[in-house]
Protein backbone atom coordinates (compact mmCIF):
# COMPACT_ATOMS: atom_id res chain seq x y z
CA UNK A 1 0.00 0.00 0.00
CA UNK A 2 1.15 3.55 -0.33
CA UNK A 3 0.58 5.92 2.44
CA UNK A 4 2.06 9.68 3.25
CA UNK A 5 5.46 10.67 3.93
CA UNK A 6 6.97 14.10 5.63
CA UNK A 7 9.61 16.28 3.68
CA UNK A 8 11.82 17.69 5.60
CA UNK A 9 15.08 19.84 4.83
CA UNK A 10 18.29 19.34 7.21
CA UNK A 11 17.63 22.61 9.08
CA UNK A 12 14.59 21.06 10.34
CA UNK A 13 11.92 23.12 8.31
CA UNK A 14 8.83 20.96 6.79
CA UNK A 15 8.84 20.94 2.97
CA UNK A 16 5.57 19.30 2.74
CA UNK A 17 4.27 15.68 2.07
CA UNK A 18 4.86 12.74 -0.71
CA UNK A 19 3.62 9.53 -1.26
CA UNK A 20 5.96 6.07 -0.48
CA UNK A 21 4.96 2.33 -0.96
CA UNK A 22 5.31 0.55 2.15
CA UNK A 23 9.06 -0.99 2.95
CA UNK A 24 10.07 0.93 -0.79
CA UNK A 25 13.43 2.16 -0.13
CA UNK A 26 12.50 5.98 -2.12
CA UNK A 27 9.66 7.86 -2.91
CA UNK A 28 6.99 7.03 -5.47
CA UNK A 29 7.50 9.92 -7.19
CA UNK A 30 9.07 13.87 -6.59
CA UNK A 31 5.74 15.23 -6.68
CA UNK A 32 5.77 17.20 -3.04
CA UNK A 33 2.26 18.22 -1.31
CA UNK A 34 2.26 21.37 0.58
CA UNK A 35 -0.32 21.50 3.71
CA UNK A 36 -2.91 23.16 1.48
CA UNK A 37 -2.56 20.60 -1.30
CA UNK A 38 -3.95 17.93 1.76
CA UNK A 39 -7.07 16.97 -0.25
CA UNK A 40 -5.23 15.84 -3.20
CA UNK A 41 -2.65 14.20 -1.70
CA UNK A 42 -5.74 12.30 0.48
CA UNK A 43 -7.43 11.66 -3.04
CA UNK A 44 -4.30 10.66 -5.01
CA UNK A 45 -3.31 7.98 -2.33
CA UNK A 46 -6.75 6.18 -2.40
CA UNK A 47 -6.78 6.39 -6.21
CA UNK A 48 -3.10 4.76 -5.96
CA UNK A 49 -4.30 2.09 -3.57
CA UNK A 50 -7.26 1.55 -5.03
CA UNK A 51 -5.60 0.66 -8.08
CA UNK A 52 -3.27 -1.58 -6.26
CA UNK A 53 -5.94 -3.57 -4.80
CA UNK A 54 -7.57 -4.05 -7.91
CA UNK A 55 -3.76 -5.10 -9.73
CA UNK A 56 -3.75 -7.17 -6.85
CA UNK A 57 -6.90 -9.33 -7.16
CA UNK A 58 -6.68 -9.00 -11.20
CA UNK A 59 -8.14 -12.64 -12.67
CA UNK A 60 -7.12 -14.64 -15.73
CA UNK A 61 -9.00 -14.04 -18.56
CA UNK A 62 -9.88 -17.75 -18.00
CA UNK A 63 -11.36 -17.21 -14.64
CA UNK A 64 -14.57 -19.00 -14.40
CA UNK A 65 -16.64 -15.47 -12.75
CA UNK A 66 -14.59 -13.98 -16.06
CA UNK A 67 -15.78 -16.57 -18.49
CA UNK A 68 -19.27 -16.20 -17.22
CA UNK A 69 -19.43 -12.04 -17.50
CA UNK A 70 -17.90 -13.02 -21.29
CA UNK A 71 -20.43 -15.47 -21.84
CA UNK A 72 -23.69 -12.84 -21.86
CA UNK A 73 -23.87 -11.88 -25.49
CA UNK A 74 -25.70 -8.18 -24.16
CA UNK A 75 -22.72 -7.78 -21.72
CA UNK A 76 -20.44 -5.40 -23.89
CA UNK A 77 -21.77 -6.62 -27.04
CA UNK A 78 -18.70 -6.47 -29.99
CA UNK A 79 -19.71 -5.47 -33.58
CA UNK A 80 -19.66 -8.74 -35.86
CA UNK A 81 -19.33 -8.11 -39.43
CA UNK A 82 -19.38 -11.42 -42.01
CA UNK A 83 -16.26 -12.75 -42.94
CA UNK A 84 -14.29 -15.17 -45.57
CA UNK A 85 -12.42 -17.76 -44.15
CA UNK A 86 -10.91 -21.52 -45.16
CA UNK A 87 -13.36 -24.46 -44.39
CA UNK A 88 -10.80 -26.68 -43.35
CA UNK A 89 -13.23 -29.67 -43.09
CA UNK A 90 -14.06 -29.42 -46.77
CA UNK A 91 -10.92 -28.05 -47.97
CA UNK A 92 -7.32 -29.96 -48.61
CA UNK A 93 -3.94 -28.24 -49.44
CA UNK A 94 -1.20 -29.66 -51.18
CA UNK A 95 2.42 -29.01 -50.26
CA UNK A 96 5.33 -29.09 -53.25
CA UNK A 97 7.94 -31.63 -52.13
CA UNK A 98 11.43 -30.40 -51.84
CA UNK A 99 14.66 -32.60 -51.29
CA UNK A 100 15.80 -33.62 -47.59
CA UNK A 101 18.81 -32.12 -47.09
CA UNK A 102 21.88 -33.97 -45.02
CA UNK A 103 23.98 -31.78 -42.96
CA UNK A 104 25.83 -30.11 -45.01
CA UNK A 105 22.94 -29.07 -47.16
CA UNK A 106 23.37 -31.80 -50.16
CA UNK A 107 20.52 -33.17 -51.03
CA UNK A 108 19.84 -36.91 -50.26
CA UNK A 109 18.44 -39.16 -52.99
CA UNK A 110 14.55 -40.42 -53.27
CA UNK A 111 13.75 -38.34 -50.21
CA UNK A 112 11.19 -35.53 -50.18
CA UNK A 113 9.05 -33.79 -47.76
CA UNK A 114 6.57 -31.09 -47.62
CA UNK A 115 8.13 -27.48 -48.50
CA UNK A 116 6.91 -24.09 -47.63
CA UNK A 117 5.07 -23.46 -51.09
CA UNK A 118 1.36 -25.02 -51.67
CA UNK A 119 0.48 -26.55 -55.01
CA UNK A 120 -2.90 -24.39 -55.79
CA UNK A 121 -3.39 -26.29 -58.84
CA UNK A 122 -3.44 -29.11 -56.83
CA UNK A 123 -4.96 -28.18 -53.61
CA UNK A 124 -8.89 -27.89 -52.61
CA UNK A 125 -10.07 -24.76 -50.98
CA UNK A 126 -12.88 -24.36 -49.95
CA UNK A 127 -14.03 -20.63 -48.11
CA UNK A 128 -16.94 -20.17 -45.39
CA UNK A 129 -18.44 -17.38 -44.37
CA UNK A 130 -18.69 -16.59 -40.39
CA UNK A 131 -19.12 -13.77 -38.37
CA UNK A 132 -15.84 -12.48 -36.70
CA UNK A 133 -15.45 -8.97 -34.63
CA UNK A 134 -15.36 -6.10 -36.68
CA UNK A 135 -12.50 -4.75 -34.71
CA UNK A 136 -10.48 -7.64 -33.32
CA UNK A 137 -9.06 -5.29 -30.83
CA UNK A 138 -12.64 -4.69 -29.35
CA UNK A 139 -12.35 -8.48 -27.74
CA UNK A 140 -9.52 -7.94 -26.53
CA UNK A 141 -10.70 -4.72 -24.55
CA UNK A 142 -13.96 -6.43 -24.00
CA UNK A 143 -11.79 -9.52 -21.85
CA UNK A 144 -10.37 -6.66 -19.90
CA UNK A 145 -13.54 -4.73 -18.74
CA UNK A 146 -14.48 -8.13 -17.68
CA UNK A 147 -11.59 -8.47 -15.94
CA UNK A 148 -11.76 -5.68 -14.01
CA UNK A 149 -14.81 -6.37 -12.58
CA UNK A 150 -14.36 -9.22 -10.91
CA UNK A 151 -11.20 -7.91 -9.55
CA UNK A 152 -13.87 -4.82 -8.73
CA UNK A 153 -15.93 -7.31 -6.94
CA UNK A 154 -13.24 -8.91 -5.31
CA UNK A 155 -11.91 -6.55 -3.13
Amino acid sequence: MYGPVLIYKPDGTFIGHAIMADGAPKLKSTNVYREEERPKLEETLVQLNHGRAVRDQWPDARDPAVERILADPDWESVEMVASQVIDDDNSYLVWLKVPVLDDWGNPVPDQWQDGPNVDMEASVIVYKTIMAPARPSDVFERTRKAQELVAQQRI
